[in-house]
């Protein structure tokens, strides 16, 4: 047993070692990865009102600039401030043995969050949840009009016009590609049907209005339900009853991060216009899953995302960027 008890932190190889084998500490450069994406998740919650993590180390899950700040301002506002005497006189932006322990100590004694708390993290995840959606929209949209501007492929000013729409929109066409399981033929009649079919599931969405409960241990997300017997998930979503229909769960509250919380509700949301949770084989089910639909959304409007905002599915080999 590892000893890190948190629920965010525990069992996490890369951050055990962190905490055990001084060699083992985090600084800029660090390999980035899920662990990265964890102490800025922890950072978010246990020091909202510091210096923000960037978009981009957050999509890449980097240790960065920002993050450093982030981890200076953790140390210096702890009390007491976390210094190892033993070498320096003041707070360094390096995560070591005491940093990582007590970040985690922090994680595991503070108390739940209160409703209002929950409240305004909700209502953020539905704003930010729209804003990605328009976004992706917009990438979208303009990739469709693009394609029906092309000239007839039997022009002699088809190639010279398909090249420039595929350096335009490499990064979308690779992204529909991958998650839709398509041929990356923006001229074919596949990916001109799935093109539609993906901005219609997005502008559907996009109308929902806000049906979300922040519910934690309550509602859907009653942890003596028997469909919560395996532990609670981030959210659930139940259309057929009345609003609201997606309760957030404590988990959503505890260990997610502001990128993967969004995601979430744009993912819930999904399953509001009948979409599930099923494994993808083919482009049938990969417009059944929720999940492949708010990853498309989430890749198209984080231009430098490489994996999901849960550390999950990097994308091998990496999509264009910007």
């Amino acid at each position: 047993m590892g000893v890190l008890r948190s629920d965010l932190f525990k069992d996490d190889p890369k951050l055990e070692d962190c905490a055990n084998i001084p060699l083992k500490h985090l600084k800029v450069g660090t390999k980035p990865g899920p662990h990265i994406a964890k102490i800025h998740a922890a950072l978010e919650r246990l020091r909202p009102s510091g210096p923000v993590i960037s978009a981009d180390e957050k999509r890449s899950m980097a240790y960065g600039s920002t993050t450093a700040a982030a981890v200076l301002n953790y140390k210096a506002s702890h009390v007491p401030p976390i210094i190892n005497f033993s070498y320096q006189k003041r707070p360094d932006n390096i995560v070591g043995q005491m940093t990582i322990q007590a970040i985690d100590a922090e994680l595991f004694g503070a108390p739940a969050p209160t409703p209002a708390f929950r409240n305004a993290i909700a209502d953020r995840a539905f704003t930010e949840s729209r804003a990605s959606l328009q976004a992706a929209l917009t990438h979208l949209r303009a990739l469709r009009n693009d394609i029906n501007g092309l000239p007839n492929s039997a022009d002699p000013a088809f190639g010279n016009a398909m090249l420039k729409l595929l350096t335009k929109h490499k990064r979308n066409i690779a992204v529909l590609a991958k998650r839709l399981l398509i041929t990356p033929d923006p001229n074919s009649r596949s990916f001109g049907d799935a093109l539609n079919r993906v901005i219609g599931l997005c502008e559907r969405n996009l109308v929902l209005g806000n049906t979300i409960l922040a519910a934690g241990q309550t509602g859907l997300c009653d942890p003596t339900h028997p469909r919560n017997a395996a532990g609670l998930p981030h959210a659930w979503t139940l259309a057929s009853q009345a609003d609201p229909k997606t309760h957030l769960c404590e988990p959503f509250f505890m260990n997610d991060s502001r990128d993967l919380q969004r995601d979430v509700v744009t993912h819930e949301y999904f399953h509001l216009l009948g979409l599930l949770d099923v494994s993808v084989n083919n482009t049938n089910d990969a417009f059944r899953n929720a999940n492949t639909i708010a990853q498309v959304v989430a890749f198209l409007a984080d231009r430098f995302r490489q994996a999901n905002s849960d550390g999950n599915e990097r994308s091998v080999p990496s999509l264009p960027t910007p």
